[in-house]
């Protein structure tokens, strides 16, 4: 007898039996081996079990439950969890062992793709995270390049699942708390500062996935948190570039409208504008050339650095005007600061053979709200002294 008695119910089952002596040598096999393996009963009949797996007889009655993977007749490599029992004959002496072959391939193959992800995640240069929300807050899996981006390793995220929260930067507590929100728009993608262990900060971008249950309760979240450091740093350094005028390096109209925006919103400001234009510039460039009115636009803005602090933004508003706009200041210091330049300018020319020649207007209010009203009225009182200026040397 070759078969297994009673094989029905082994025909269609991932489940194959063997018996084995105790030299090894296949003495029975169940009929779904062709099934599973690939060889017919006479192939596999009485030749030794090492053939297929590296366990002798004596190995696997010590190794009772053992995992081994099986080639099949075509070369493809199957898994299998072997359960291996002793057979005794009538003298209770032992004559060979029944084995019992469970198919676990396909979970096998599932492990080994998750193991694989794991790894990638684990190699990855981004944190990739779950976070647990309910029942209670923590990480259920944290990569271990979290220690490379914020300097803190996974277990010290895993043992303080609030510690998140508490390297935010202040004023991006309300991003990160929104992440905790069921209400948010996860299709947006989420940045804020994080505090370094070193003390630096960086930026983090946030790629999330929600997880809700049946009641619609957000109860974790898993996803991608990138270091976009360098990129904010490029972006600031562009962004500072598109504020700057190309010849003198002062502001330009542009922050101006910006710095104007921001006073109007922010109304608890009090501000003073001195507004300027130089009177020799058209006659320069027309005589010695723009190169020269070039030098002098440059000279001038070197002038406004050196005399005004660092709390007054110096902007070039195009051509030979220039704006300087003095924020949280009282309105004698404001007058101090302008009255200053006057004097300034006089030395200045005193010691140099290309003189500013400029006219100026000065306003100063308690508010910003009125911002735009209050350049006007130092664009009119600029206007007002180089009308005086020029009617005195006609006089």
């Amino acid at each position: 007898m070759t078969l297994l008695a009673n094989s029905a119910p082994f025909q269609s089952s991932r489940e194959l039996h063997i018996r084995i002596n105790t030299s090894g040598i296949i003495t029975l096999i169940s009929p779904n081996c062709y099934e599973i393996l690939g060889f017919t009963d006479s192939e596999l009949l009485n030749t030794n079990i090492n053939n297929h797996i590296n366990y002798n007889f004596q190995d696997l009655l010590i190794h009772a439950d053992i995992q081994i993977g099986i080639c099949k007749k075509d070369g493809e490599k199957l898994f299998f969890d072997i359960v291996s029992s002793p057979r005794f004959d009538a003298t209770c002496k032992i004559n060979g062992a029944h084995l019992s072959l469970l198919n676990v391939s396909k979970y096998i193959n599932i492990q080994e793709q998750y193991t694989q992800f794991i790894k990638l995640f684990e190699r990855a240069k981004d944190i990739v995270f779950k976070y647990q929300l309910i029942p209670e807050c923590k990480f259920t899996y944290l990569s271990p390049s979290v220690s490379d981006i914020l300097g803190y390793t996974c277990e010290e995220h895993f043992n303080n699942p609030s510690l998140v929260f508490e390297l935010v930067h202040p004023q991006d507590v309300e991003i990160q708390l929104l992440k905790m929100n069921k209400h948010a728009d996860f299709s947006k993608i989420f940045s804020a500062r994080f505090k370094h262990k070193d003390g630096h900060y960086i930026w983090i971008e946030d790629y999330l996935i929600p997880t809700f249950d049946d009641n619609g309760n957000l109860i974790s979240i898993e996803g991608i948190s990138r270091d976009i450091t360098e990129r904010k740093n490029l972006e600031e350094k562009l962004e500072e570039l598109s504020y700057r005028d190309g010849l003198t390096g002062l502001y330009n109209r542009t922050y101006l409208n910006k710095q104007i925006e921001m006073l109007t919103e922010d109304n608890s400001n009090t501000v003073g504008v001195i507004a300027c234009d130089l009177d020799n510039l058209k006659y320069i460039n027309d005589s010695l050339g723009h190169s020269t009115g070039d030098l002098l636009i440059k000279n001038v803005s070197d002038f406004f650095r050196n005399t005004f602090s660092e709390n007054c933004t110096l902007v070039r508003n195009g051509g030979d005007e220039f704006i300087i706009l003095i924020t949280k200041t009282s309105l004698s210091e404001a007058k101090g600061m302008n009255s200053k330049m006057q004097c300034e300018i006089e030395e200045y020319n005193m010691t140099n053979e290309m003189p500013i020649e400029l006219s100026s207007g000065f306003a100063y209010s308690s508010s910003s709200v009125d911002i735009l009203e209050l350049l006007s009225k130092a664009d009119k009182n600029m206007y007002k002294n180089k009308y005086e200026k020029r009617e005195k040397i006609r006089c």
